[in-house]
């Protein structure tokens, strides 16, 4: 495509669009601190981060071993 469409280009003489100006500063709305919900949330998806990192692979790397010694005979030396 070497010259855009008609329909994304503005005829001569016309403006651009205006964009809205900048809101008034003492009414922007500002987010409130943490809350007592948000620490909870925070602290119970760390929590479960925790479990499935450190917790479970254990358990499917047992599973796993069991799995494969009725298959395979692993002999000590």
């Amino acid at each position: 495509m070497l010259f855009p469409p008609s329909y994304l280009t503005r005829p001569e003489g016309t403006a651009t669009p205006r964009t809205p100006a900048s809101p008034d500063p003492s009414r922007t709305v500002t987010p409130a601190g943490p809350t007592v919900a948000n620490r909870l949330t925070d602290r119970l998806t760390f929590m479960l981060q925790v479990i499935v990192i450190l917790v479970v692979p254990p358990i499917i790397a047992i599973g796993v071993a069991d799995y494969l010694a009725a298959a395979v005979a692993i002999t000590r030396r």
